[in-house]
């Protein structure tokens, strides 16, 4: 089956499905009967009557999550969603959806590498909720520091973030050769919007250099 549909070895058949560069519909034809696929065919069209990709996929992913409407997918709010650890989208960026087999729909920001290489069937038109009228639902991002390494810095910036209502789940820190200090903050944000405040007020603290969203 790998030979007949253009892959050397199983492995890159297995690769290729997973991927959506070959269908099951195109692999279908070299292992089932051709009177047994025309007969489920007939069976399918009569149930689900020329369903799209991605009714199917709202009809069978469809169920609630621990991010429930902070996105609508294609004017439905209770699709299952994951956003991209590779870009790490916030409310107030520029969203691309894609649909991931077994996994619902994942967010990438509009400019993410990843999102622009994306097979352009597995794409959905994404959008911010803001009208979800539920409590505030914060979003991980990454904020890099550069600073000098000096006492008393590192104090300062975790207390003008707290200040702020912003809580640092993790930071990693390493230091140059040229006394300079390299922070990297994991923090929890509501938006854009709060994110960029913080990092204005980083910016203001004394003997920080530089200021950056750090994308993974």
């Amino acid at each position: 089956v790998a030979k007949k549909v253009n892959r050397k070895k199983d492995v890159d058949l297995y690769i290729s499905i997973g991927y959506g560069r070959i269908t099951v519909d195109d692999v279908l034809p070299h292992i089932v009967p051709h009177e047994t696929l025309e007969k489920h065919s007939q069976t399918e069209a009569e149930t689900e009557s020329e369903e799209s990709l991605l009714k199917r996929f709202i009809r069978n992913a469809k169920r609630k999550t621990l991010k429930k409407n902070s996105v609508i997918v294609s004017n439905q709010e209770d699709v299952l969603v994951r956003f991209a650890k590779c870009c790490s989208p916030l409310p107030g960026d520029t969203i691309v959806g894609c649909i991931t087999r077994g996994r619902g729909v994942t967010i990438h920001t509009a400019n993410c590498p990843k999102a622009l290489d994306m097979d352009p069937e597995r794409r959905v038109d994404v959008r911010w909720n803001r009208d979800h009228g539920q409590k505030p639902q914060f979003h991980h991002a990454k904020i890099r520091v550069l600073t000098l390494d000096e006492p008393g810095i590192l104090a300062n910036m975790s207390q003008m973030m707290t200040q702020n209502g912003v809580n640092i789940s993790t930071v990693n820190i390493r230091t140059t050769k040229d006394k300079k200090a390299i922070c990297e903050f994991d923090v929890e944000v509501r938006n854009t919007e709060q994110l960029q405040k913080v990092m204005s007020g980083l910016e203001s603290q004394k003997g920080v250099i530089a200021v950056g969203r750090k994308r993974s």
